[in-house]
């Protein structure tokens, strides 16, 4: 089942083109993680165990 479109992505792109972040992450409530134009999709219940984990801030 895909939740995500791309419309969904427009906001954070434009975002993206202005302030150059180093990294671009959606989390949401898709099923999986996935990569959709140079976004890292992340299921919220994956980025909390990264998180928890120090593998996103350190």
């Amino acid at each position: 089942m895909c939740l995500l479109h791309c419309r969904d992505l427009r906001a954070l792109a434009a975002f993206a083109e202005t302030h150059k972040p180093r990294a671009r992450m959606l989390v949401c409530t898709e099923p999986e993680p996935r990569v959709v134009d140079g976004v890292r999709v992340v299921p919220w219940n994956v980025i909390l165990k990264e998180l928890w984990q120090g593998a996103i801030i350190k």
